[in-house]
């Protein structure tokens, strides 16, 4: 299914998560960015983590919020097209490990 070694990078300075796609010789083909808008991520996307499920690019990220002054993470994922377009993005419902954690 995929022909190339992808890898996730993320720009820190601004602010982007994207996919580089390489070629044989590991010299970047393209790069591509990636658009992972969720409420739980508006301050951005860190630790990008690619990922095959059921035959389908997957992206795992964890999404960070400014919240009563502080900063919160959480684990996302979405599912990417094989021209890297994102399809969906998803924040996993896990009863009592969600915020606030006393």
């Amino acid at each position: 299914m995929f022909e190339t070694l992808t890898k996730g990078f993320r720009a820190a300075k601004q602010k982007l998560t994207g996919v580089a796609e390489l070629n044989d010789d590991y010299t970047v083909r393209r790069t591509t960015q990636l658009e992972l808008s969720h409420p739980l991520a508006p301050v951005g996307q860190e630790d990008p983590r690619l990922f095959a499920f059921r035959g389908q690019l997957h992206v795992a990220f964890v999404g960070v919020r400014k919240r009563d002054r502080r900063l919160e993470t959480s684990v996302l994922y979405a599912r990417l097209t094989d021209d890297f377009r994102t399809e969906a993005v998803y924040a996993p419902d896990l009863p009592g490990r969600q915020w606030p954690m006393e």
